[in-house]
């Protein structure tokens, strides 16, 4: 350490603050060599692990290199030996004629999945609600070493990244079917109060209040048209492939009254109302609330 000569007339505080950074300067530097350090050491691991990966998988390949021609063209003798390179690249050929297989089944369930380039597939989800189609969904892919997500039209509440980090290169099918289910239950939910406010706008006071992803609707309803008693709901569907409600909060109110206080009613009332709500999508919950 560097030698710091004291003048009589510097504050012994300043002096004080001087060397407490001197020292915690040095300190960091150390901490960063020995961060530097392990990392080198863990790359020099990973860099080991890695080679021994690449020989076995070249061995293996070397030894199945027939069968994999086989799943080729079916012919096992029209290749000679190939050498790493070579065979890594026909590994890579059969994998996409698998997942052009995996498209063309995709192709019955209403998900569309093409190729517009070599490298690129495109997803489609048509959406639909009670029999009527909706907006449909778009999403780019890039396949070479591995699957990456190019551009894509999904709502931003949906958790696409979290669901690609952990299925996109490890299983393309439930992926996209995981896709699919967010999809339709945001559709779903989105409809339904479309639908609320379309059928019951007589009844309706004020607008259906609802988050974007449609997962929180609030709104109030008079038992019947000419009505003073109001019911307001505020339900939340807790998770993003909900279509029915988990939670659901519900009040009574007099439609004239000046607090909007809660009115004496049934429990059993209230209790049914709930039920409705937990165990139905909105719509049919309401109708059966009316009935």
């Amino acid at each position: 350490m560097d030698v710091v000569l004291i003048d009589d007339f510097i504050d012994p505080y300043h002096h004080l603050q001087l060397l407490e950074s001197r020292v915690q300067k040095e300190a960091d530097e150390k901490a960063n060599e020995k961060r530097e350090h392990q990392e080198v050491e863990r790359l020099k691991v990973k860099v080991q692990k890695l080679r021994a990966k690449k020989a076995w998988l070249e061995q293996q390949l070397k030894q199945q290199h027939a069968k994999v021609l086989t799943d080729l063209d079916g012919d096992d003798n029209s290749l000679p030996d190939m050498g790493p390179q070579e065979l890594v690249q026909l590994v890579a050929e059969t994998q996409k004629k698998k997942f052009e297989e995996l498209i063309q089944a995709y192709r019955l369930t209403g998900i569309t999945v093409t190729t517009p380039e070599p490298d690129i597939t495109r997803v489609c989800w048509d959406t639909a609600h009670k029999g009527t189609l909706c907006e449909p969904y778009y999403m780019e892919i890039q396949h070479k070493e591995t699957l990456r997500i190019l551009r894509h039209s999904l709502p931003y509440f949906v958790p696409l990244e979290t669901v690609s980090q952990t299925l996109l290169n490890t299983d393309f099918k439930k992926f996209v079917a995981s896709m699919s289910e967010y999809l339709a239950a945001y559709v779903n939910r989105r409809q339904e109060i479309v639908m609320l406010q379309k059928k019951y706008s007589d009844i309706l006071i004020g607008e259906v209040e609802s988050s974007h992803a449609a997962d929180f609707v609030q709104f109030q309803l008079k038992l019947q048209p000419e009505s003073e008693q109001i019911i307001e709901a505020k339900l939340t569907y807790e998770q993003l492939t909900d279509i029915i409600p988990t939670k659901v909060r519900i009040k009574v109110l007099l439609r004239n009254s000046a607090n909007a206080s809660d009115v004496t009613i049934n429990t059993q009332d209230i209790k049914h109302y709930k039920e409705c709500f937990h165990s139905m999508e909105l719509m049919k919950a309401v109708r059966e609330i009316l009935d």
